[in-house]
């Protein structure tokens, strides 16, 4: 019963992410329905589908690296419990904003391993696309790590754990329909 919750809550957030990301592109009024294990979502006043595919298609599992190439060591996105944006305080008197990534006790392991000899580099991928790359001074011992770079408000930040949540969850797109349909006149 709690892996159906799970899988709900796990659709519940895709759908959620994908209003998100699609208001983001300037398609506000969607409509996303599931059925037959897939999720359909109808775009009004679009006359090319692969447009909107486009905008929302970043594909591939999320992974967190030792080095540019993938290993048997690499934190993936079932390793991550949480991906959130915030506005902190990096220094005395300095605030960022920055991504914040939760870690489930394997993640916080691979973490510690991944960052054990210190002064190095993480390099965050979802699929081939390489999302970020944070220098780091010591071994990351804990299940949390935030990270920053020079993005200039919240927005910007979302847009970074948007694309982040899509690895976490592998989501796929594929155009599977591509259908205009015209509003008749209401008489």
């Amino acid at each position: 019963a709690s892996e159906t919750i799970d899988k709900e809550q796990e659709l519940k957030e895709t759908i959620n992410m994908l209003n998100n990301k699609l208001d983001e592109f300037g398609y506000g009024t969607t409509r996303i329905s599931v059925g037959n294990d897939q999720l359909y979502v109808e775009v009004p006043n679009i006359k090319e589908g692969e447009a909107v595919l486009e905008a929302i298609a970043t594909e591939g599992q999320l992974s967190i690296r030792g080095s540019e190439t993938a290993g048997e060591n690499d934190i993936t996105g079932d390793e991550v419990s949480n991906i959130s944006s915030s506005f902190s305080q990096i220094d005395y008197g300095t605030y960022k904003w920055g991504v914040t990534l939760d870690f489930n006790n394997e993640g916080k392991k691979k973490l510690a391993s991944i960052t054990e000899a210190g002064n190095g580099t993480l390099y965050i991928f979802v699929g081939k696309d390489q999302i970020s790359a944070i220098s780091y001074g010591e071994q990351i011992n804990q299940n949390y790590m935030f990270f920053y770079g020079n993005y200039a408000s919240g927005d910007e930040t979302n847009r970074v754990v948007l694309q982040l949540l899509i690895g976490k969850y592998d989501v796929n797109f594929d155009m599977v329909n591509n259908q205009i349909i015209e509003n008749a006149p209401v008489l």
